[in-house]
């Protein structure tokens, strides 16, 4: 992962408004799973984020290839 693309996944799961949950998929696995990692953390986000961020685990794959 490089830094732009991590400092990015930051601001979506700390500071952004909502989380843009498409986009964290489309970093890559490790930012999915970070994201999910805090899906689980409503002390640190609150309830709302952690809402959003929880659609991380109801789809996890490219659908590219779920067409294959």
């Amino acid at each position: 992962m490089y830094l732009f693309t991590f400092i990015s996944l930051i601001y979506q799961i700390f500071y952004a408004k909502t989380p843009d949950v498409q986009k964290i998929r489309k970093m890559g696995l490790l930012a999915t799973k970070i994201g999910q990692v805090y899906a689980l953390r409503s002390d640190f986000l609150g309830i709302e984020k952690t809402r959003i961020l929880q659609q991380l685990y109801e789809k996890n794959f490219d659908e590219d290839f779920a067409a294959m």
